[in-house]
This record gives structure tokens, C-alpha cells and sequence, in this order.
């Protein structure tokens, strides 16, 4: 049967589409029928007997949803698998490049800049050894294995802090947080790149840091910030935040892994591997603003407006028709000057990052308030939009925002305006993430037979406006709940 699978599987696609229907036609009157939910229906306390009754449909109804939960998974699991097997046998799948470079890294060849694509620092190396001396079935393997268990975790650990100070939501919920979110999920099992482990860094970190150690969160988020940059706005929101503890924490934790590499490359090779790092992956951002990649699968807020509004990098087509239309077609819909666009670009950045600050303000008196991982939902958000390289893998990091403003819906039970606001808010995002796949809307615009339609869709930032509504809601809760105490409460 698995054989029969096709070569490129889609049925998270899928599976993603029913979240619109399950939003629209199930959630939102549950919730609304249940201000006070925990596990299942309320009912009246009537006599012990019938409170003994209720409790055990409650628990039945939990152990029923575990078992879909664990059910849907497991096939997803198992599909996916096969998908990825596929693409490392066709020399498609990214550890077979990670593995070239890590034993290239560790001889001490510089494979920044050039065609080696390599953008890690050298801990990266180090950490991935272990798997890059297997063969590579077994480490594409252990990798996929490690990977889809740290999705678990960072799926729990979302779902306990976003819960605030209540039991976990039930497994229907959870359930729909992981279709809501698979479709990047899966992308990255797929094709073996490293955000999951970023995710799992970073939501790890900020569960330790939500259960009072501190320094040891700190350490981790360092750790996701020296194996990617984009991590690192969480160093000015610890600083803003007054966690002390927790940012030294994260110095700790860089410098380890700046110095860690040393060992294997030796004090001078691994500095001058580091100074290689900083001139082809930060000088060009940070100093010149330039976006080396403006192509249409870079969803950051930089390469989305050069896209539109300059005479730049469009939509790539196919492999099969570049000798006919060349490798990309351009879709802005402004020819404004590079520079300028950089400047407003700029503005953009300084006003999103501005936005973090006038909302994150909630008082650290409870770590585990719920109002908290909303606030760490939108730096997870606004380091996608300002990060010079956003792929859509890179969303995988919209776990604990979606399940911030699930759980919203279950816990605090907003009135019908907010509730409608939510809701539609999660059915846009399901549908423009939903949007990406060629074999749903690929058919509406085709390129020399070819079909490209979700391309273009892609090109005008189908992913970049899924973040924003998540950003866009959960600045609407935060400022709506400013000063009313600890939700979240039995």
C-alpha cells in the first residue's frame, strides 16, 4: 500500500482543510456554550450520582479523543516518513548536504559563501557529528526520529503554557493545533532542514523559563541563537522584561557554542571559520540591508516589499521550463528605487519591533501566567517578518502562537464579536497556509503545462499574511486583557 503512495505526498494538505470546517462548524459553538470548560460539557451539580456520571463521561471522552489524537499522528508519522525516504534516496533530502558539510567544516574548509549554501555556524557541525558518521539512511532516520519527537515536546509544552494556570486542554484541542500547524511541520520532516530543533530550543526555553529556572532557558534560547540568528530577539524582550537572570542565561549559552567548536578546529581555525560565518550571513543584512534571496519563497517583511516594489526576483519557475522563461518572473506592481524601499523597509522593522513593546507589557508576577506566552507568541512571530531569510519552514515556530489563541477560545470565552474575529482569524490562516499546495490550486495557472499557480500565490506572501493575522490577534488579546490579573485561574 505505501508503495502506491505518490512520489510527492500531500495529504497533510488535506488533512489542513478540514480545520476551516471543524473551526467554523464545531469549535465556535462548543466554546461559546462553554465559558467554563475543562475537559467536556458542564452539567448541572445536581446530586453525587449524577456528578459521579458527569466525571466519567469526561473521562471517556478524554481517553477517546487521546486515542484519535495519537491516531492521526501516528499516520501522519508514517506518511511522511515514506515521503522522506523517497527524497533522500533521489539525493533530495537536506542532511545529505548537512552531512558533506559537517565533514568539511570540521577539516576546517570555509563553506560560507560560494555553492556549499552552508549559513550555520560551526556548533551546528559539531552537534550534527554523531549522525553524519551513519550511514546516510540511518542518520536521515535518527534524524527524522529525533525531530518528530521534539514536535511532540514542543507540542506539549505549548499547549501547558498557553493553558496558563489550568489543567492542559483537552486532546480535541490539541488536536486541532497540530492540523492547524502541520502544514509547516511536515514541510520541514519532509526535507530534513533544522527549525524544528530551533523550535524545540526555543519553546523549551521559554517553558523553563515559565517554571522559574531561569538561567537554564536562558542557555537554551542561546543555543537557538547560535545555531540561527533569528532567535536573538529574544535578547532586547529579556532585557525589556527585566529577566536578568535568564539573558545572562543566554550569553552563557552562545558563547559555549561560539567556543565549543574549538575543541575539533583549534582556537584559530575555529575564529577565523566564525569571521567567514559573520561576512557572509549578518555584514550584508545589517549593514547594507541587502536581501541576497528575493524569490518567492522568502516570506520576510524585507523580501516581500523588494518583491513588490522593485524591479527584482519574482516567482522561480520550474526547473522543466527555465530555458524558456528564464529562472524567475518578476510580480511587483511598483518599479520604486531599491534604496528607497530599504529605507521604508527599515521604518516597517522599527515599527514592528516598537508595536513589541507597547504591548508587551504585562507584569512578571505569575511565570505561569497565560497572557505571557501570548507575548513570547509575537516575538516568535515578529522574528520570521524580520529575519532576512524566511521560508515557509521556518513557521514551524507558529505552534505555541497558535496554541495561545486556541486555548483563548477555550478558556476565556470572549464575547460573540471576539469570538467571531478569532475564529475567522484561524480559518484565514488555515486557508492561506492550505494555499501553498500545487496540487490544490497549482491546476488555476499554468507555464508551459507546467503548474504554478501556488507559486504566485506564495510570491505575494501568502505565508508573511498567515503570521501577520496570528500577530494581529494576539496584540488584540493582549491589549484587551492589560491589567486584569491572573487569567487563567480555577
Amino acid at each position: 500500500m505505501l508503495a502506491a503512495l505518490p512520489e510527492e505526498v500531500h495529504f497533510d494538505y488535506d488533512i489542513c482543510l478540514l480545520a476551516p470546517w471543524i473551526f467554523g462548524n464545531r469549535i465556535a459553538p462548543l466554546i461559546s456554550n462553554s465559558s467554563h470548560h475543562t475537559d467536556g460539557p458542564t452539567m448541572p451539580d445536581t446530586t453525587h450520582g449524577d456528578a459521579e456520571a458527569t466525571a466519567k463521561a469526561d473521562a471517556d471522552a478524554r481517553q477517546f479523543w487521546n486515542i484519535v489524537l495519537w491516531v492521526v499522528v501516528a499516520v501522519l508519522v508514517v506518511v511522511v516518513a515514506v515521503s522522506t525516504a523517497r527524497k533522500v534516496r533521489k539525493d533530495r533530502h537536506a542532511f545529505l548536504r548537512f552531512r558533506a558539510q559537517t565533514a568539511q567544516v570540521l577539516d576546517g574548509v570555509n563553506v560560507y559563501g560560494g555553492k556549499s549554501r552552508f549559513s550555520y555556524l560551526p556548533i551546528f557541525a559539531v552537534l550534527l557529528y554523531p549522525l553524519a558518521v551513519l550511514p546516510p539512511y540511518l542518520g536521515a532516520a535518527a534524524l527524522f526520529v529525533i525531530k518528530v519527537a521534539m514536535v511532540v515536546a514542543a507540542v506539549r509544552w505549548s499547549m501547558l503554557m498557553a493553558s496558563g494556570n489550568r489543567r492542559g486542554p483537552p486532546p480535541w484541542v490539541v488536536l486541532i493545533v497540530v492540523l492547524l500547524c502541520a502544514r509547516p511541520l511536515i514541510s520541514d520532516l519532509q526535507h530534513g532542514n533544522v527549525n524544528i530543533i530551533i523550535m524545540f530550543l526555543v519553546i523549551g526555553g521559554l517553558r523553563l523559563l515559565t517554571r522559574g529556572r531561569s538561567l537554564a532557558a536562558g542557555m537554551l534560547i542561546g543555543l537557538s541563537v547560535a545555531l540561527k540568528v533569528t532567535p536573538a530577539l529574544f535578547l532586547p524582550y529579556l532585557a525589556y522584561k527585566r529577566r536578568w537572570r535568564a539573558l545572562s542565561g543566554c550569553g552563557v549559552g552562545i558563547v559555549l557554542s561560539v567556543a565549543l567548536p574549538a575543541l575539533f578546529l583549534g582556537p584559530a581555525r575555529n575564529l577565523e571559520l566564525h569571521k567567514h560565518w559573520y561576512k557572509f550571513m549578518i555584514a550584508p543584512y545589517a549593514k547594507e540591508g541587502a536581501v541576497k534571496y528575493q524569490g518567492h519563497i522568502n516570506q520576510s517583511v524585507s523580501a516581500l516589499s523588494m518583491r513588490l516594489l522593485t524591479d527584482s526576483e519574482g516567482v522561480y519557475m520550474p526547473k522543466k521550463i527555465h530555458h524558456k522563461t528564464g529562472t524567475h518572473r518578476p510580480i511587483n506592481v511598483m518599479s520604486l528605487d531599491p534604496a528607497g524601499v530599504k529605507g521604508v523597509t527599515r521604518v516597517i522593522m522599527l515599527g514592528i519591533v516598537a508595536w513589541l513593546a507597547f504591548v508587551c507589557r504585562t507584569r512578571w508576577l505569575d511565570a505561569r501566567d497565560w497572557r505571557l506566552p501570548c507575548e513570547f507568541s509575537l516575538v516568535l512571530i515578529a522574528m520570521l517578518m524580520l529575519s532576512a531569510w524566511t521560508w515557509k519552514h521556518h513557521f514551524v515556530t507558529i505552534v505555541l502562537p497558535m496554541a495561545c489563541v486556541v486555548t483563548y477560545l477555550l478558556f476565556e470565552a470572549p464575547g460573540r464579536g471576539m469570538r467571531r474575529y478569532v475564529t475567522c482569524t484561524l480559518i484565514g490562516f488555515a486557508l492561506l497556509t492550505t494555499a501553498m499546495s500545487g496540487d490544490l490550486i497549482g491546476w488555476m495557472y499554468r507555464v508551459e503545462g507546467e503548474r504554478v499557480a501556488h507559486k504566485f500565490v506564495e510570491a505575494f506572501g501568502s505565508y508573511f499574511l498567515a503570521g501577520a493575522l496570528l500577530f494581529a490577534v494576539l496584540s488584540v488579546v493582549l491589549l484587551r486583557h492589560r491589567g486584569a490579573g491572573t487569567p487563567h485561574q480555577p
